[in-house]
């Protein structure tokens, strides 16, 4: 189609998943190199999530500094910035932490089911009551999901602590070994299946503005 040099800048330099993951690793090496104790870090990083809001809606900045400033704070061009997201490999460095050490599994979990529940029962109680609209914890539009706070944090992570509870009792009931197998090829087989999936997704998407 026609030239469009903001599009080619776009496509080029804006950040999502991986610059992320990059970032986040090396805030965690300097962490563990100047002995922070895991639970400092968790509350480092709500810190920095409550930072990170403040900043995207008191500091925009123009289209061109977008690209920098929004790999640390939601600005747009950008998704998922260090400041905002970094509560969530925190938070699984903190359950990995104990879950080392639990040696009834079985009674851990039935915890972390019913505690999660309950309080994300309450959650959503307490909100809806004040009024607020509980969509904004998943919502993709206006990049509302990618700019995240400290509720919507709590919310998702309550989320995937249900999860991994029930996961763990339906593998359970099944075919441990096949499982197993299963997670250790996608494991090592996954920055190849990443750039597959992406040059699938990619090509798809050209197909089908293509054809309109």
């Amino acid at each position: 189609g026609e030239w469009d040099i903001g599009e080619l800048i776009y496509q080029s330099f804006n950040g999502d998943i991986l610059h992320f993951a990059g970032l986040a690793f090396l805030l965690v090496a300097l962490f563990k190199k100047c002995k922070m104790p895991v639970l400092t870090m968790g509350g480092v990083a709500v810190l920095m999530q409550i930072a990170g809001a403040l900043l995207s809606r008191y500091f925009p900045v123009s289209e061109g500094w977008s690209y920098v400033v929004g790999l640390f704070y939601f600005v747009g061009n950008c998704y998922f910035p260090l400041l905002q997201w970094f509560i969530f490999p925190v938070a699984g460095i903190i359950f990995a932490k104990y879950l080392r050490h639990v040696t009834d599994k079985d009674r851990f979990y039935r915890s972390v089911l019913g505690i999660s529940a309950m309080l994300i029962l309450g959650l959503c109680s307490a909100l809806a009551f004040a009024g607020y609209d509980m969509r904004n914890f998943y919502m993709l539009k206006g990049d509302v999901y990618y700019q995240q706070e400290f509720f919507h944090s709590v919310f998702a992570l309550l989320v995937i602590l249900i999860e991994l509870a029930l996961l763990y009792f339906v593998t359970k009931k099944i075919n441990i070994k096949a499982i197993n197998n299963t997670v250790n090829y996608i494991s090592a087989k996954l920055n190849t299946i990443y750039i597959i999936q992406w040059m699938l997704v990619g090509t798809a998407t050209f197909v089908v503005m293509m054809a309109g």
